[in-house]
């Protein structure tokens, strides 16, 4: 049943738009494919202007720039190839910046004693693709205790970054408690070195089975040298699911993320692989590990490691998965808080097809309902009266929908 699933994936690749296909084709080449050849006759129908922007769509220009630029069969516009140019020299500016400001933290963040693990983000850039430039980074992402929340909010606040919606220090306790519930993260923003700072308690959303209980051990982590700052990340194995669990959860929109599957993929040994399954399954997340599998093995042509037949979950969950993530990848990119939008539907949908187990869908529809930061800000009501908060939230999350962009 997954071999049909995989022949029908590739035949929906097969009729993508040739610009999307010849960036696959780029990558694939960087990545070290003797078997594909950018040929110019096969693509001498690209809209260049149009494939210069699913680069930045998809954020793998750095590599688009340096496959096109030593490709000579290749005739790219000179306007086209000195657009990828000029972002690429101010990545590689940002990518300094980034490193930087995560030593920065990080160090801060040790001397009072707050553990913290560094996801994606210049430690994968560095691990994966040997130059930090090569991987653009929207913001840094460091994942705390949620104990640890408002010691690294002092911290962060110290350092001049500045919460991107609101303050939690007026927050009550049980304001507190609905917060580290309902969300797995925090938005912080330093006003004058333009970065973004992600501070995350939990890897990603409740409903993404056992996934948020790997603990903070020396077990699943090891340290690297970030300007002779010990930083802590993932080892390969969780690494992997957890750039499954994040690329699942947003569709797998950017093609940067399914090759940075591809290229933790190929670091890791059969045993690796072993582990890898039942630590999937343990943590009720096999099918989202699937899901990566067959993408990479379809967009980018590696074997794929795991026997899909040796697996529990059923074809009807599989196939949507897969196929709405083909969407997602070709489509337009989701407008974060945009409402009602095709990608707003699609993402909603994603979000309840990549969980089979009935538990994970009640989980994902309960989330709704519960009062988020926008509800505790938008009104200050006791804590006897906390409930109230459930009450007002379909009226408050209306007029956020529907009046607050009219008025």
């Amino acid at each position: 049943m997954n071999h049909q699933i995989i022949v029908k994936t590739k035949q929906k690749i097969q009729n993508w738009p040739v610009e999307l296909r010849f960036l696959i084709g780029c990558l694939r080449v960087w990545m070290g494919d003797e078997s594909l050849v950018l040929d110019k006759y096969k693509y001498d129908s690209i809209n260049w202007e149009y494939f210069v922007s699913l680069t930045v769509r998809h954020r793998v220009w750095p590599i688009v720039y340096r496959v096109l630029s030593s490709q000579n069969s290749i005739d790219i516009p000179e306007e086209e190839l000195s657009k990828l140019k000029q972002l690429n020299r101010k990545n590689s500016l940002k990518a300094l910046a980034f490193s930087a400001e995560t030593s920065r933290v990080v160090s801060e963040f040790n001397k009072i004693g707050i553990p913290s693990l560094l996801l994606k983000g210049v430690a994968l850039a560095q691990q994966l693709y040997g130059d930090i430039s090569l991987r653009p980074s929207r913001d840094i992402d460091l994942l705390i205790q949620p104990s640890q929340l408002q010691k690294a909010n002092q911290v962060l606040k110290q350092l001049g970054y500045q919460h991107q919606y609101f303050d939690i220090e007026p927050f009550s306790p049980q304001q507190m408690r609905m917060l580290l519930k309902r969300n797995h993260h925090h938005n912080y923003k330093h006003p004058h070195r333009s970065v973004v700072l992600e501070l995350h308690w939990k890897f990603k959303a409740n409903f993404f089975g056992k996934f948020n209980e790997i603990e903070h051990s020396n077990d699943n982590s090891f340290s690297i040298d970030i300007n002779n700052v010990q930083v802590k990340i993932l080892n390969r194995r969780d690494n992997l699911l957890y750039l499954c669990v994040h690329g699942s959860l947003h569709g797998w929109f950017r093609l940067r993320w399914l090759q940075d599957f591809v290229l933790l993929s190929k670091m890791m040994t059969k045993e690796d692989w072993k582990d890898l399954w039942k630590r999937a399954k343990d943590q009720e997340i096999l099918h989202i590990l699937i899901q990566g599998c067959v993408l990479a093995h379809s967009l980018f042509d590696i074997p794929i490691t795991l026997d899909l037949s040796d697996t529990n979950t059923p074809r009807k969950f599989l196939k949507p998965m897969i196929f709405q993530s083909l969407e997602s990848i070709s489509g337009p990119e989701p407008i974060v808080g945009k409402y009602f939008s095709k990608t707003f539907f699609l993402k909603k949908h994603i979000l309840f097809t990549c969980n089979p187990k009935i538990k994970h869908k009640l989980l994902f529809l309960v989330n709704h309902f519960r009062p988020g930061h926008g509800d505790l800000t938008a009104l200050k009501i006791p804590e006897v009266l906390f409930p109230l908060y459930y009450m007002i939230r379909p009226i408050l999350l209306f007029y956020r929908m529907f009046i607050k962009r009219f008025v």
